[in-house]
């Protein structure tokens, strides 16, 4: 007999209350959702395609309006927050379409890389982009993450799909 520990409560670190969505038709496609997602936790949403599981990512995400509730990360409220707060408050979002909506693929994966941080302290400096914590951050990330491309300054477009999705992550 395997002996378990009684699970402890731990803290909230994403809730939503009330989140009401509406898609690009203006048709609400989320519709009052109440949820609590616990340190450690792993939550999927599953349904349909068209049902509003992008919809609601993609609020999570400041990357669409909400309509009405609330969402809290920390118990920070971000429901009117921009996708850049949302990055900054620890939100994190892997689109559906990667190379519509993840990537820019003309750019080099260790440009890609940095897409949503490029403005911040270690890779940017009085404004300027630091290249050479660029490159070095690239080279970091293809060897954890086992991204196969020949070099960091290839376009992301040359990539398998499947490294271009590690480029996201």
């Amino acid at each position: 007999m395997v002996q378990k520990a009684p699970a402890s409560p731990r803290a909230t670190v994403l809730e939503l209350r009330g989140l009401v969505v509406e898609d690009d038709r203006g048709l609400r496609v989320v519709d009052g959702v109440d949820l609590d997602v616990h340190a450690g936790e792993i939550v999927a949403i599953a349904g349909v395609q068209g049902n509003g599981q992008t919809e609601l990512a993609e609020a999570i995400a400041g990357l669409r309006p909400i309509a009405a509730g609330t969402v809290r990360l920390d118990g920070r409220d971000l429901s009117s927050a921009s996708p850049r707060d949302a990055i900054r408050a620890g939100i994190a979002h892997v689109p559906e379409d990667r190379q519509t909506d993840g990537l820019v693929l003309a750019l080099s994966v260790a440009d890609n890389l940095v897409l949503d941080i490029y403005d911040l302290a270690p890779f940017a400096r009085h404004g300027s982009r630091d290249l050479a914590t660029v490159k070095s951050n690239a080279g970091e990330k293809l060897a954890d993450f086992d991204i196969r491309a020949s070099d960091a300054e290839v376009p992301v477009a040359t990539l398998s799909g499947g490294n271009q999705q590690k480029v996201i992550l």
